[in-house]
């Protein structure tokens, strides 16, 4: 098993005993955009030959919509629509006045689409992910899975906040967020309060955290070996 650590830290990347590719990214707001997609970027250009891919966002706390939805488009090969933002109460947030960033009109379901990046990375796709999975990182897991672009594997289901988050700090110094917006995935689920439910549920035991056995990731590495994981090929129909 290789593993490489880019200086950041935030992308963690391996080849795994079986050819199978690993990378874990904690942020999705790293210093600015730009870095935050070319670290991911970075990670993944290491692991385009691999037969499937295993992404580890547990305990990324979101980021940038657009680093997301930049971070999908490497899986996608033609644009999709990943998540919709819809205010609470329409007229109450004048301040956020929301636009199609497509079409330029004003709209109070927005919807974020995903538009293909090359490399298009075209191998089954498992994503990690636990309750620490929040905002924009729910967006990426959710979007991909609701496309049918990745299996999500995991303990639970993610936060339960993926619309436009505010916070407030408490004077014991912890942070209370919550979203302004509702955020929905294109299959219709609601995110917030909800989270993103893993296609597998992987069941923790109190003695694998004292061993150090990581089991939802044994169990993602598994569901590769099976085939439960669709390329991009078989996903879209193309592949006889």
């Amino acid at each position: 098993e290789e593993i490489y650590l880019d200086t950041a830290q935030i992308a963690t990347w391996a080849r795994l005993e079986g050819g199978w590719g690993y990378l874990k990214y904690t942020d999705f707001a790293f210093k600015d955009y730009e870095t935050t997609v070319e670290l991911f970027d970075e990670a993944l250009d290491s692991l385009l030959d691999t037969p499937g891919l295993i992404i580890d966002v547990r305990g990324n706390g979101g980021g940038y919509v657009d680093a997301y939805l930049a971070a999908a488009g490497r899986f996608l090969d033609e644009e999709k629509i990943l998540s919709y933002y819809q205010v609470r109460q329409p007229g109450q947030y004048g301040v956020y006045e929301m636009y199609d960033q497509k079409t330029g009109d004003a709209v109070y379901k927005m919807p974020e689409r995903a538009e293909p990046r090359k490399p298009i990375y075209r191998g089954p796709v498992v994503i990690l992910v636990d309750r620490d999975c929040f905002s924009a990182c729910e967006g990426f897991a959710g979007g991909l899975q609701a496309v049918d672009r990745a299996v999500v594997a995991g303990p639970s289901a993610t936060g339960g906040g993926s619309g436009y988050v505010s916070g407030l700090r408490l004077p014991s110094k912890a942070i209370i967020s919550f979203s302004w917006t509702v955020a929905w995935l294109p299959d219709g689920r609601q995110v917030e309060g909800n989270g993103v439910a893993p296609d597998i549920q992987v069941r923790l035991r109190a003695r694998d955290f004292a061993s150090g056995r990581d089991r939802v990731l044994e169990r993602g590495i598994k569901a590769l070996e099976d085939g439960e994981a669709q390329s991009l090929l078989v996903a879209t129909g193309e592949e006889g």
